[in-house]
């Protein structure tokens, strides 16, 4: 079974190949063009990559276990990049409305803002990587999130959330 793409825009090494394996290469090229320019957003007080991560992810405020599945860790691993966030001023603790035995974490107003600088600098350099229009990188955005979701979903119906 021949998978020829069809589409000439397609780089011509990868043209004989199915779009499945295209779109591994590809996504291999743009995550490593992608991991090199993402280490050069500095910010004032200086954080690791996983502290940057962490920020990023935490869109409204989260339980450790939470996190660390959101970052693919455990959580015993998230407790020290918790307590240098919030060292930083970037992240604070609040209990848990729904159990109280338990602690979540949230943004402060400074970890907003750091937040947004770093979302800002990290969509440049994405254009930068990527090359591609906004309405290409809108299609690939809404892409990633269904693999996103279908991800979450499978790990949530195996009991692993």
């Amino acid at each position: 079974m021949n998978h020829t793409d069809p589409h000439p825009t397609t780089p011509a090494p990868f043209r004989d190949l199915d779009p499945r394996t295209q779109a591994i290469l590809g996504t291999f090229t743009l995550f490593t063009k992608l991991e090199a320019r993402l280490e050069t957003i500095h910010a004032e007080p200086e954080m690791t990559k996983t502290e940057r991560h962490l920020l990023i992810v935490l869109s409204e405020p989260m339980r450790m276990g939470a996190i660390a599945q959101e970052l693919q860790t455990v959580p015993s691993a998230i407790t020290a990049v918790v307590d240098s966030l919030e060292a930083k001023g970037f992240v604070g603790r609040e209990r848990d409305t729904e159990d109280r035995r338990a602690w979540k974490v949230h943004l402060t107003e400074t970890g907003q803002t750091m937040r947004q600088v770093m979302a800002n600098r990290a969509a440049l350099l994405f254009s930068e990587a990527a090359g591609l229009p906004d309405d290409k990188t809108i299609q690939l955005a809404r892409l990633l999130a269904e693999v996103a979701e279908t991800d979450y979903l499978k790990s949530a119906c195996s009991g692993e959330i």
